[in-house]
């Protein structure tokens, strides 16, 4: 049986194959789409996204919980993605890249 992966992971998994860390600006909203269509994050069927804002809120909880710096930092993209008004709510809510690297 094949393993199951979160959808963080398969993320982490698309930001170093695609190399978003280098190449970010390079892609298209459009593309990212198709990128997530490709790593099965989204499902995409006659046409439409299947439960594409059910996964942006699964993704949404997620992010919350990442404390690993270099997680935190691969998540940018991701976190840009899913729009201004999610990252303007981290904010608010004082989640910060740095914040583990400050409590230290």
């Amino acid at each position: 049986m094949e393993e199951q992966l979160s959808l963080l992971d398969k993320y982490f998994q698309l930001y170093d194959d695609k190399k978003y860390q280098e190449k970010i600006y390079e892609f298209s909203y459009a593309l990212i789409i198709d990128h997530f269509v490709e790593y099965k994050i989204y499902d995409y069927d006659n046409g439409n996204l299947l439960d594409q804002n059910i996964i942006n809120e699964k993704f949404k909880r997620n992010i919350i919980e990442v404390k690993d710096l270099k997680s935190k930092v691969k998540l940018i993209p991701l976190i840009l993605f899913l729009g201004e008004e999610y990252w303007k709510y981290l904010m608010e809510i004082n989640y910060c890249l740095l914040k583990s690297t400050l409590s230290k």
